[in-house]
Parts: structure tokens; C-alpha cells; sequence
């Protein structure tokens, strides 16, 4: 699946700053942990896959004054 580039959790742990540091100024990776598979990214990577989705919100004030937002 992701094999080359995946780290592993023992490995993150091992070298946390080195990863971190790698991930914010390189390029996102992946860590593994037993069978799941985590995205480790900074926010700009982030904001760009969610770029293309906009929502509107619509705010409903219930009988009992609690607040329900909808998104579209």
C-alpha cells in the first residue's frame, strides 16, 4: 500500500522533532501503527485539499434557546 513512504510509530516516537521538522518544512508522511495509517501534514497542505469545498451554514434558535447550525 504505502510501504515506501511510511514510517513507523516506533520510529516517530523515536525521532519526534526530526519528524515534525521533516513534515512541516518537506512533505507530509505516514505513519503506521500496527494495521492503521496515519496522515501527518502542517495546515497549508491541509487547507489546500479542502479548498475546492465550500459550505453555507444556516443557524436555526430552537423553542428552548439552544442554537442548531446546518451545513449545506
Amino acid at each position: 500500500m504505502l510501504t515506501s513512504a511510511t514510517i513507523s510509530s516506533t520510529d516517530v516516537r523515536r525521532d519526534w522533532s526530526s519528524v515534525l521538522d521533516s513534515v512541516l518544512r518537506e512533505k507530509p508522511t505516514f505513519i503506521k501503527r500496527t494495521r492503521d495509517y496515519v496522515f501527518l501534514s502542517d495546515m497549508s497542505i491541509l487547507e489546500s485539499l479542502l479548498q475546492a469545498y465550500t459550505y453555507s451554514a444556516v443557524k436555526y434558535v430552537e423553542d428552548d434557546g439552544s442554537i442548531t447550525i446546518s451545513l449545506d
